[in-house]
């Protein structure tokens, strides 16, 4: 599903000569969430990408998404030169995307049962899956989190480690450990994902 373009834009600066360009302080911060045309548009991206990542659309999460993504928009629109369309379909599914791993690795992957999460793994690969239906639940949740942005996310380790706010090397540790964890319960080490063989 597309959004629709809208002519929501964000707004300049405010007049002061001397106020530095990303002051935020100065630029009102509109209520995005307000707006009923600019409130479905927000639901129908988040609906999408949760479809898309977890082939669910639960109103809860729906809403919680929603939330993460109109606070995103409020601290772009601060920010962003003036005219930038921030809902144009490019960038409200990026920001939409940002927000739904701000989701992903706190509220989705970390609760997941490993079984659960190495089957979403291996769809994402393009295998069926094939864990065992009494697979016990091994991996850590920052283990979950981590596959989950490589391997259904499709994230670079270091972008990874970016978003998780952690160092490259020990992410690396925690990604050996999590492959030899589920080694045998059907997970492929070469599934479309460099850092597998590593």
């Amino acid at each position: 599903m597309q959004p629709q373009t809208s002519s929501f834009r964000s707004r300049g600066p405010a007049a002061a000569p001397s106020a530095p360009l990303g002051d935020a302080s100065l630029r009102p911060l509109p209520d995005i969430g307000s707006d009923p045309k600019v409130r479905a548009l927000l639901t129908s991206v988040v609906e999408a990408e949760l479809l898309r990542i977890t082939g669910l659309t639960r109103p809860a999460t729906v809403a919680s998404v929603r939330m993460l993504l109109e606070q995103a928009l409020v601290r772009c629109l601060a920010t962003a030169d003036s005219g930038t369309n921030l809902l144009s379909a490019s960038a409200l599914t990026a920001l939409c995307r940002e927000a739904m791993r701000v989701w992903l690795v706190s509220a989705h992957y970390p609760l997941q049962h490993t079984a659960d999460l190495l089957d979403a793994v291996l769809v994402a690969a393009g295998h069926e899956p094939s864990l065992p239906a009494r697979c016990p639940d091994l991996l850590t949740p920052l283990q979950k989190s981590l596959l989950g942005l490589l391997f259904i996310e499709g994230l670079p380790l270091e972008h990874a480690a970016r978003f998780l706010g952690l160092p490259d090397e020990p992410l690396r540790q925690t990604l050996a450990e999590a492959m030899e964890r589920v080694q045998g319960l059907g997970l492929r080490r070469g599934a479309k994902h460099p850092v597998a063989s590593a």
